[in-house]
């Protein structure tokens, strides 16, 4: 009998074990959440897939837009060439009439000529600063507009380097003007002179991204020449220099290549590239790193417009009007637009985190396209 209280007591204390620990929700800041009911982790909050769609054809046969930028819902800009019917013949003669931009006021599209009269090679690019500064590449040329007239830039008049066609541009906070295009070329204009900089490529440059004190510039671009070449430089302001990140001589991906770098975009520390092989995210300030394959991300061809909002929200347009949203948690494809054109092609795209804007052409260049998505 002596050793029946220790028993029973050993009983009890097996048979009640100290109750779990219970706390509180982690409080998180804004855009999280507690990642469970009483996690002490945050989990970002996801953003919609869901976008309406509205598709506005502009022009006649051979119309095409190239580029487009969104400054708010009621004020969009889209340029390349736009042909309307000239009954009178008064233009040129040829009874159609050469447009070259279209704004979008919130309720239609009003079409606008840049360029001066009988230029008819489509613009190429542009860069809305203000209503009264707005920057076009017409083919190997920058023009700026004022809201009322155009001024070119010529190496004759202006000693603007030239050679090689305008695919971005792009203005800092500085002041500084950045003209990207083909043969690796990138000049700076600084509000008095153009000045051609060394980049360390000949490579076709596509897309720029950069912040806007200038303190870090990415560029990438691809050739489609044998070998098809493709880059991604970095331009460092304290060193005032190029440098390549990544190049590759491979379009499709490999084991030692992720084959092209297509379009780029920069969010905080990390740069955002859509690849061929999927999107590559690299971060700048220590050099790491790593890939969400194609099978991930959804891509089905190479997405030339990255749009990297935030980190649960960006947007990759892709070359068929095709285009993936990341809303934070998962990857979503959308054929909608496509399957909707004929023959088309998508040629640049805009996402401001409220409306998404694509344009090409369809129909074999029967018309351009300027589609609009709203969330």
């Amino acid at each position: 009998m002596r050793y029946l209280l220790p028993t029973l007591m050993l009983a009890v204390m097996v048979a009640c074990p100290k109750p779990p620990e219970e706390f509180d929700p982690a409080i998180c800041d804004d855009g999280y959440h507690p990642c469970g009911p009483d996690s002490q982790d945050c989990c970002i909050d996801s953003t919609s897939h869901d976008f309406m769609w509205v598709i506005d054809s502009l022009g006649s046969y051979g119309s095409v837009l190239n580029d487009v930028q969104i400054v708010n819902e009621n004020n969009i800009w889209v340029t390349g060439e736009i042909i309307l019917p000239d009954p009178d013949s008064s233009y040129n003669g040829t009874g159609w009439e050469h447009y070259d931009a279209a704004n979008w006021d919130g309720e239609n599209w009003n079409i606008i000529r840049i360029a001066p009269p009988l230029y008819v090679q489509p613009l190429s690019a542009l860069h809305y600063v203000s209503d009264t500064e707005i920057w076009f590449g017409k083919s190997t040329l920058p023009i700026l507009y004022d809201g009322q007239t155009s001024r070119k830039f010529t190496p004759a008049d202006d000693n603007y380097p030239g050679g090689s066609k305008i695919q971005t541009i792009w203005k800092s906070d500085l002041g500084n003007v950045f003209f990207v295009g083909f043969e690796g070329r990138i000049t700076r204009y600084d509000g008095n002179e153009f000045v051609a900089m060394e980049t360390g490529t000949d490579v076709d440059l596509w897309r720029l991204a950069g912040f806007p004190d200038e303190s870090y510039l990415f560029a990438a671009g691809h050739d489609r020449d044998n070998p098809p070449g493709s880059v991604i430089i970095m331009y460092t302001k304290s060193e005032n220099t190029w440098q390549t990140i990544y190049e590759t001589e491979e379009a499709f991906p490999s084991d030692s290549s992720m084959g092209w770098a297509v379009a780029l975009d920069m969010l905080d520390d990390t740069l955002f590239v859509s690849t061929i092989a999927g999107i590559w995210k690299y971060n700048y300030l220590s050099g790491e790193s790593y890939l969400v394959p194609a099978s991930i991300c959804q891509f089905e061809t190479h997405y030339e417009d990255v749009n990297a909002i935030a980190l649960n929200d960006q947007m990759y347009f892709g070359a068929a009007f095709d285009y993936v949203h990341y809303n934070g948690s998962s990857y979503s494809l959308s054929r909608h637009v496509r399957d909707q054109l004929n023959y088309r092609q998508h040629m640049g795209g805009d996402y401001d985190g409220n409306i998404a804007v694509m344009v090409g052409f369809g129909g074999y260049m029967e018309h351009a396209i300027a589609v609009r998505g709203y969330r």
